[in-house]
């Protein structure tokens, strides 16, 4: 009998944390991250070792990923920017169906100008209650991953609001960062 392999992920607030375990006949063992590369299937090579790679590439003033006891912890913005195959690779959610319509409020050179940003399904009709953490959306009974460029406009929404009432070059900053990634 074949032991089976199966990736589980944790949300912990900056970033996703991914183990690997052995489902076993008595309990599941969970696999050192060490070991991942010649324990994994071969059709999971590529997406782990993308993941993989940004230990090897670690910048402390940029972490994007970083070895834990129990699994490897990935930032929200790379989990975000995997391809749908790489995400299914590692069992991470779907990308979400949801859409984001964004609104403006007031005039763009007042400090009280704000953008709303909502979760829609379709076009135009709200998902209410739709929960966003990290780069994970709950939506009802179901659980998605924000794909870029979703994750960026949403946070991006989100740091714009937060610089409300700072100074004009933080706020413009903000806003110049959120419409490079909005089209036309």
């Amino acid at each position: 009998m074949i032991d089976k392999l199966k990736f589980e992920w944790k949300n912990v607030g900056d970033g996703i944390v991914l183990r690997l375990e052995q489902k076993k006949i008595l309990g599941t063992r969970i696999i050192q991250v060490a070991q991942w590369i010649s324990t994994i299937e071969s059709n999971r090579l590529f997406a782990v070792g993308n993941l993989l790679r940004l230990l090897d590439e670690a910048d402390q003033t940029c972490l994007q990923a970083k070895q834990m006891d129990d699994g490897l912890w990935v930032k929200n913005s790379v989990i975000a920017g995997l391809p749908d195959a790489n995400a299914h690779a590692l069992n991470l959610p779907n990308s979400t169906p949801l859409v984001i319509g964004l609104q403006s409020r007031g005039n763009i050179s007042q400090r009280d100008f704000s953008i709303s940003a909502q979760w829609l399904v379709g076009t135009s009709v709200p998902a209410w209650r739709a929960n966003v953490e990290g780069c994970i959306l709950k939506y009802g009974s179901q659980v998605y991953r924000i794909p870029e460029p979703l994750f960026s406009i949403w946070h991006g929404v989100v740091h714009f609001n937060e610089a409300a009432g700072e100074d004009d070059s933080t706020r413009f900053a903000h806003l110049a960062t959120l419409r490079e990634l909005i089209s036309d």
